[in-house]
């Protein structure tokens, strides 16, 4: 994923590593759809509330990028650990979801 908001095509994803979790021996890399849902993460996650020091924290590609990427690499290459988080969801509340 690229860094800033450089014009790119596609649907733009936010990524931070700040939020990758490991749970039951599997690790999982969020991905969210809308930038309020992932800076919301990382209030939580920080226990602060300085939001521009955490936008700096964020990463944003395309959706499509991300896709191909996955699509074209091997397991293990980390590709395998994305979770999309759905708008309005939080990361805890979907991991349980699909690891139930």
């Amino acid at each position: 994923m690229k860094s800033g908001l450089t014009g790119f095509d596609g649907v733009p994803v936010f990524q931070s590593d700040l939020l990758v979790v490991k749970k039951q021996k599997k690790r999982y890399c969020p991905v969210y759809f809308q930038k309020e849902d992932i800076e919301r993460e990382l209030r939580k996650a920080s226990k602060s509330s300085k939001g521009s020091a955490l936008s700096k924290q964020i990463m944003v590609g395309s959706l499509e990028d991300v896709l191909k990427k996955m699509e074209i690499n091997d397991r293990n290459s980390g590709w395998d650990d994305l979770i999309f988080i759905p708008p309005g969801k939080s990361l805890n509340q979907h991991i349980n979801e699909v690891s139930a």
